[in-house]
């Protein structure tokens, strides 16, 4: 059997073709040139090093060109037991919401396919547990038997025998659905896979001590496989963090009541110097599946950067326009909104659709339920849409404070699809940020992600990392046409075909956005809401956002109106809003809406309801009147707590719209 490494000579070939696409050389002339002797990792700076040792291990072993879905983390784990050290291929969990729905065709989308393919085996009764089931479906990934003898230092023996030398250690607990996620990290890049008694949830505030025997548990990891460790630039050099662990460390001594970002925390000496970047994946089995494949099989093919920030220091320092170079030599397509596109109005309109970027960059100030543009105020129910999965770099205050909740700016970005983001869980002062075009030149020279995003040296700080800590820019394994190896796998165009014919529309619609074929979705909803009959509630949410994205803003608007109570989710609330945003705008003008602003008024959307009033208010005031503008006002005001801040707020911002402000 083929080993993945065959000899130094191919390492090298590999690695010179990873660094040439983020260099913009063609791969084969960059190839040819390479020789061991004249490539010197060593030299490299730490950073880059790690993203080159990651990307050469994923870069070796070809991908099948076919996505697999399947319904629960235990298929996965039989799927994933199926990958060789010849062939590996993508494994989502799909288990018939509508967010996995979304997660999978999101991830088909960038992947592009040649097939889609449905896998449930039959549930046998393995006895294993989900941790076993993990451990086997990695050791089968390298072609192993199971072994219950095998440590993690014997299995760092025969990668090394092998070719590759884990650059990083994977800590999961047995009793957290991330553990799904670190399977698949540990299988992609041969990492010794380590188990911890970890703390559950992810908006908790960890003290110090809890703190310290997660970094403690890292380092073991590290030691126990037999690894070099102690410095950066050694063999691990990252640390993936598969857990919905706390993300706030409280910060002891005077400052009680602050808190630093857990994957700063982690990875450092007694000291505080660094020996290893960290990355959180968290999630259910589901999400931290979704976050690890997107990670290791996409490869961004554009950015989208948005620049909040006046001129002058120290923001010209973010500057997001000097970002663009970097990131259109690695062969990015760019798309910039900076100066005088600075406003509110500008991303609402350039979101209204979704954003096809796997990389964005934004740049604001604000705290964790709103960010600051020029002019205007955005909040997390502004998230665009993601056509495809987005390592998101946010500099902004707060926006990871509370990450599971989708109130905030980064749990709306999670919810949206992205599959890594950077952003701080307290005030962390400008300068606690590398700053944009630095981020995106780290990036585009094949850094890692969680060494492209980190100040080093610096002390334990606010900034948390999410995501693969391995993820890099560099080229994705080569696609082959091969067989799959799993019996009784349907495939997904079949599926839909044979809906079709027996006008099964919503199970055709369902499978269509699985394909990836949005527009053909889109059509099915169109003609359905052109049609004389009541739209079937069912193909009216799965068309949804596939409308959206097509950017057919009626039909989005009658869909919506076609949904069942249960199917007016947040995400269905927030495809209203995104798809009526331009039309709010012209019902200023066109007092002919009621219908459309009444929709809107009673589907404001949790947390930001005052804000969505606010929005709505000068369209109601040109519609019905200033009395109507002002009801709407007060009934979202009523929602907010008495006597808080907030509540008094929007009460001034309510006599100030009376007064003509």
């Amino acid at each position: 059997m083929p080993r993945p490494f065959q000899d130094t000579k191919q390492a090298f070939s590999i690695l010179a073709a990873c660094s040439a696409l983020l260099a913009g050389t063609p791969v084969a002339e960059a190839q040819n040139r390479s020789r061991p002797d004249t490539v010197n990792a060593d030299q490299l700076p730490p950073q880059i090093k790690l993203g080159l040792r990651a990307a050469t291990i994923r870069h070796a072993i070809p991908t099948a060109d076919a996505v697999v879905l399947v319904p629960d983390e235990r298929a996965y784990y039989d799927a994933l037991s199926a990958w060789t050290q010849t062939r590996r291929f993508p494994i989502l969990i799909e288990d018939g919401s509508y967010r996995s729905i979304e997660d999978a065709a999101r991830f088909v989308r960038a992947f592009r396919p040649a097939r889609v393919v449905r896998w449930a085996p039959e549930p046998q009764d393995s006895g294993l547990t989900l941790r076993e089931h993990a451990v086997h479906a990695v050791d089968a990934a390298w072609d192993w038997e199971p072994d219950e003898d095998r440590d993690n230092a014997a299995r760092v023996l025969r990668w090394r025998s092998l070719g590759p030398v884990p650059p990083a250690v994977v800590i999961a607990d047995e009793s957290d659905p991330a553990r799904a996620g670190a399977a698949a990290l540990a299988a992609t890049y041969a990492l010794p896979l380590a188990w911890a008694d970890l703390p559950n949830g992810l908006n908790r505030v960890l003290e110090p001590g809890i703190a310290g025997d997660i970094e403690a548990a890292c380092r073991r990891a590290a030691i126990e496989a037999g690894l070099s460790w102690s410095d950066l630039g050694d063999e691990a050099d990252a640390i993936a963090l598969c857990a919905n662990a706390g993300v706030k460390v409280r910060m002891g001594g005077l400052q009680t009541g602050s808190f630093i970002a857990l994957t700063d925390v982690i990875g450092r000496h007694e000291n505080g110097e660094r020996w290893a970047w960290a990355g959180q994946i968290h999630g259910d089995a589901r999400e931290s599946v979704y976050r690890a494949m997107s990670s290791v099989f996409l490869r961004p093919e554009r950015a989208w950067l948005f620049d909040a920030y006046e001129g002058g220091e120290p923001w010209s320092a973010y500057d997001a326009t000097a970002a663009r170079n970097p990131l259109e030599n690695a062969r990015l397509e760019v798309v910039v909104l900076d100066e005088p596109r600075q406003g509110i109005r500008h991303w609402r309109s350039a979101v209204s659709g979704a954003i096809d970027a796997g990389l964005v960059f934004v740049n604001s100030s604000g705290n964790r339920n709103f960010f600051n543009l020029r002019p205007g105020r955005g909040d997390p129910g502004d998230a665009p849409f993601l056509d495809v999965p987005a390592a998101v770099h946010f500099v902004h205050s707060w926006s990871a404070n509370a990450p599971a909740d989708e109130r905030t700016v980064a749990g709306r970005w999670l919810a949206r699809g992205a599959f890594a983001y950077t952003g701080s869980v307290e005030e962390p002062y400008l300068s606690a940020f590398v700053q944009t075009p630095q981020v995106a030149a780290r990036l585009a020279g094949g850094a890692a992600w969680a060494a492209a995003v980190r100040n080093t040296p610096s002390p334990a700080w606010k900034v948390q990392v999410f995501g693969d800590p391995l993820f890099t820019l560099a080229a994705p394994a080569p696609k082959r046409g091969d067989q799959l190896p799993l019996e009784g796998i349907t495939d997904l165009t079949e599926e839909m075909r044979s809906a079709a014919r027996d006008r099964r529309t919503a199970e055709a619609a369902r499978a269509l956005v699985l394909l990836g074929r949005d527009a053909d979705a889109a059509s099915l909803a169109k003609a359905a809401v052109n049609a004389d009959e009541p739209i079937d509630p069912d193909l009216a949410r799965v068309a949804l956002l596939p409308l959206l994205r097509e950017r057919a803003r009626r039909e989005v608007i009658s869909a919506f109106r076609a949904l069942s109570d249960e199917g007016r989710d947040e995400d269905a609330r927030d495809a209203l809003w995104h798809a009526a945003q331009p039309m709010i705008v012209i019902a200023e003008s066109h007092p002919d809406t009621t219908g459309l602003l009444s929709l809107l008024t009673e589907n404001q959307r949790a947390g930001q309801e005052f804000a969505d009033a606010i929005t709505l208010s000068v369209a109601w005031r040109t519609a019905a009147g200033q009395a109507a503008a002002v009801n709407v006002l007060r009934q979202a005001a009523e929602r907010l707590p008495e006597g808080s801040g907030r509540r008094r707020n929007a009460e001034r911002r309510i006599e100030r719209f009376i007064n003509g402000g």
